[in-house]
């Protein structure tokens, strides 16, 4: 826009027209049709627009008209805002928006007239504009300021000939203005509070929208929170039952492998007892117990040699004990020594029994069987003759037991036969059994 300032005599372009000496020229200027605004009006038409941004205004214009040679020169010292919420269909004043024109004109600028009226809202097309303007305004050389949100500057327009017809540009002078003065101040004393009061209501619609975003963006904020504070504690409760699991599992396979271990120790300390007493009778069997063995053994051999040792089939028994001795005892006629010498003895006479100590324990097998067939010779009753026990203690063979009572494994069978044994592997520590 081009904005061109004039002084002193050279705005005088016509005698008859007292025009203002100090003016600003912005736009083109129309050369039959000159407009004037006041600069309280500009001002003031700038404060309505920016307190009723996004909302739309209506403002009156006060002034007055003067013809020169065709030319018209249209002054407007003088604006007021009308009531928007009021305001019809398509900007079509109502009686009561008219009564309230005419109150305001005749008490603040009642040395002026109505010359136009300035619009400000979104999408003005020039066809609602003219309707607006037949319906409101339809006197000849009406001005009509359009200005929409998203200009910076206000458009001139003229009603004429059932027309709107726009203008280049328009003048803004300066001058004393006191009218505008006095209702610019009273306004903002006396009708400041109403004023924002009605601000205050038309925006609350916008206010109360934007509340309820906000209400809304907070609690989908609150939600969102909420499920990722579920999805976190669902994860945590899942992470500690897994735990617990792990543990009881893992509590699970401690005890089994406790019980493992139990049975493992218990295991081995059998098979050591096992294998310490499987040595030991091997051993025995070798002659090469401890002293203590030897001992119980010479002893056992001691008491069973005072004993006389008969066998079923009225044999004289020969008994041995330890590694050391063997006793025997033979059971003869009268007359017949225990070495084989035959001696005639008396009638009548006692049978002796001769015991032979510390006879080598390896004798010959010939001497036993001949002193075995000596006393097979000699028949023995029944009730001179007492049998022999022999007592089977742990790791004892029939081999074994017929090697230290008899000096050799040759009398197997006949233990067998004498005890009704028909395995001779199956025998028992603890079981007595007789020696034939």
């Amino acid at each position: 826009m081009i904005e061109v300032v004039y002084k002193g005599e050279e705005n005088r372009e016509q005698e008859k027209i007292a025009l203002p000496k100090n003016v600003r020229q912005v736009g083109e200027v129309h050369k039959d049709r000159r407009i004037y605004i006041e600069d309280y009006v500009v001002t003031y038409i700038r404060q309505k627009i920016t307190e009723n941004k996004n909302l739309g205004c209506i403002l009156i214009l006060t002034g007055h008209r003067e013809y020169v040679q065709d030319v018209l020169y249209l002054f407007a010292d003088g604006a007021f805002q009308v009531d928007y919420t009021q305001v019809g269909p398509d900007y079509s004043f109502t009686d009561r928006v008219w009564e309230t024109i005419y109150e305001t004109v005749k008490k603040h600028f009642i040395s002026g007239e109505i010359v136009g009226w300035l619009l400000y809202d979104d999408d003005l097309s020039e066809d609602r504009l003219l309707k607006a303007q037949k319906k409101n305004f339809p006197t000849e050389d009406m001005l009509l300021l359009k200005r929409e949100s998203y200009e910076e500057e206000s458009e001139c327009y003229l009603y004429q000939n059932g027309m709107l017809r726009k203008l280049p540009g328009y003048f803004v002078y300066y001058e004393k203005n006191e009218a505008m003065q006095e209702f610019m101040v009273s306004s903002y004393q006396s009708q400041g509070g109403e004023e924002e009061a009605l601000l205050r209501q038309r925006e609350a619609p916008v206010a109360h929208f934007r509340t309820r975003m906000k209400e809304r963006k907070e609690i989908s904020n609150q939600n969102r929170t909420m499920n990722a504070l579920y999805a976190v504690s669902s994860v945590l409760v899942l992470i500690v039952i897994l735990i617990g699991i792990t543990m009881v599992n893992n509590y699970d396979k401690m005890k089994d492998m406790e019980h493992s271990l139990n049975d493992l120790a218990q295991t081995a300390a059998q098979r050591e007892l096992e294998e310490s007493a499987r040595e030991e009778n091997e051993g025995i069997l070798r002659g090469e117990g401890t002293a203590d063995e030897s001992a119980d053994a010479n002893g056992e051999q001691k008491d069973m040699t005072s004993l006389p040792a008969v066998s079923d089939e009225g044999q004289a028994g020969t008994t041995t004990e330890g590694s050391h001795e063997m006793a025997s005892v033979e059971i003869l006629p009268s007359g017949v020594e225990a070495n084989g010498d035959d001696k005639q003895g008396e009638p009548g006479g006692d049978v002796e029994a001769e015991s032979t100590a510390g006879q080598n324990p390896e004798s010959t097998q010939e001497e036993t069987e001949a002193e075995t067939a000596s006393s097979e010779a000699q028949p023995v009753s029944a009730s001179e003759a007492s049998p022999v026990y022999y007592t089977i203690e742990p790791g004892d063979t029939l081999a074994g037991i017929s090697k230290k009572v008899y000096g050799n494994a040759g009398m197997i069978g006949k233990i067998c036969a004498a005890n009704g044994i028909e395995d001779g592997d199956k025998i028992l520590a603890g079981q007595k059994i007789i020696l034939p």
